[in-house]
C-alpha cells in the first residue's frame, strides 16, 4: 500500500473506503465459519412466529 502522505486525497478516501469493506467481509466469513449465520428465510419465519404468539397473546385477555 502507498504511504498515505504521498496520496491525493480521493485516492485515499478510496483506499479507506475498500479497507473498510475488507474488514466487513472478513467479519462476515468468520461468522459464518463460527456457525453465527442463519439463513434470512429461516430468521424471517422465527420472526413472523414470534410476532403471531405476541398477537395471540395481546389478544387473550386472560393471558395479559
Amino acid at each position: 500500500m502507498h504511504d498515505n502522505t504521498t496520496q491525493d486525497h480521493p485516492t485515499r478516501e478510496q483506499n479507506q473506503e475498500t479497507t473498510a469493506l475488507l474488514k466487513i467481509l472478513q467479519l462476515g466469513t468468520r461468522q459464518i465459519e463460527a456457525g453465527l449465520v442463519q439463513p434470512a428465510d429461516r430468521m424471517i419465519a422465527r420472526l413472523r412466529e414470534l410476532h403471531r404468539r405476541d398477537n395471540q397473546i395481546e389478544s387473550d385477555p386472560e393471558r395479559r
